[in-house]
């Protein structure tokens, strides 16, 4: 009785594998075309660090022959995940844009492993643009609009940030600096003479990325992202006594023709006079970078009824920079316009 449950189960078993082995050589010679599409995610090998732009490819059809399981085990990893294929740096003296043939680097990718025959891949090529990723340390300095006034800018704790960005963008970044800006915007709630700290996003000099293309100012990145930088908002305005500004005449050919003008000795220059404005006009004229003057100018409607001595007035202008005013009070200077005798 034993024997003969014994032999039951031997024949079962052996029943059992040759059907799995029928299914099996059935399923192997059931073979079909197919048709679908995937995604493909071109990665650089992992002793290269590239950037490959674009570095996936949707909708991609391909159509293969495949045996029923083949096919099934393609879509099961597919269907969702892009198919990863690795690309390498082209040779130097190759083009960094370039096509790439599709079929054959699918039919050389991992589904080889699934023994499928590759038909045919539309489309069958894609222009990539393979570079080189490099790393450059640059120097880290403040920077801050024109409208600020701002003193004891420092950045304490960073001297230099690494910069990554494609091998063509490195001649762009030569003596070139990383830039900690800061705007009007940043400055909501700060007080006037007191120390302030603000973290800012750092970027490139705008010089920079004016001469960079759209791949370079799209591939670029900066470590560490930001920074602290500390400063001190000063008064918009001050004030500022000029010892001493000479006055000169701002006249038509025309009149000095027919008029002698002179100033007075004790009247050519105007003496202590207070400007205020923007603390930067301020210190252009403080160093010399503008001279401040002031003119008269007379009309012909102006000198056509001088006083008995022949002398008129007028309130002397100044040049000064923008937004730069007057505080003291300019008094009006008598001049003397005798006519000139007539030929």
């Amino acid at each position: 009785m034993p024997g003969q449950w014994l032999q039951k189960i031997e024949t079962f078993i052996i029943v059992t594998v040759i059907s799995v082995l029928v299914w099996l050589y059935a399923d192997a010679q059931n073979v079909d075309d197919y048709t679908q599409q995937i995604r493909i995610k071109l990665v650089a090998p992992a002793n290269q660090n590239l950037i490959i732009e674009p570095n996936v490819i949707s909708n991609l059809t391909i159509t293969y022959r495949a045996s029923n399981s083949q096919q099934r085990q393609f879509d099961y990893r597919y269907r969702e995940h892009p198919l990863q294929i690795e690309v390498s740096l082209p040779p130097a003296d190759s083009p960094r844009t370039r096509p790439l043939d599709l079929f054959a680097l699918v039919r050389d990718s991992a589904i080889k492993d699934l023994g499928l025959n590759l038909q045919l891949v539309s489309p069958p090529e894609q222009t990539v643009h393979i570079e080189q990723l490099v790393d450059v340390a640059l120097p880290v300095v403040p920077y801050w609009d024109d409208d600020l006034e701002l003193a004891n800018v420092q950045i304490p704790e960073l001297e230099k940030a690494t910069v990554s960005l494609p091998q063509s963008m490195a001649g762009l970044v030569k003596n070139a600096a990383v830039i900690a800006p800061l705007s009007a915007a940043q400055m909501t709630a700060v007080k006037e003479g007191i120390p302030e700290t603000r973290t800012v996003q750092l970027t490139l000099a705008q010089s920079v990325l004016d001469k960079a293309d759209d791949f370079q100012k799209s591939n670029f990145s900066i470590n560490p992202k930001s920074a602290n930088v500390t400063f001190t908002l000063q008064s918009k305005n001050e004030s500022y006594t000029i010892r001493r500004i000479s006055i000169d005449y701002r006249v038509s050919p025309v009149l000095l023709r027919q008029f002698d003008l002179q100033i007075p000795t004790e009247a050519l220059f105007l003496t202590d006079v207070v400007v205020n404005g923007p603390s930067k006009e301020i210190e252009k004229i403080i160093k010399g970078d503008f001279k401040v003057g002031a003119y008269i100018r007379p009309t012909s409607e102006s000198l056509q009824n001088p006083s008995n001595d022949n002398q008129v007035s007028f309130i002397p202008q100044l040049d000064l920079p923008p937004g730069v005013v007057t505080v003291t009070p300019i008094q009006p200077v008598k001049i003397t316009a005798t006519p000139r005798m007539q030929p």
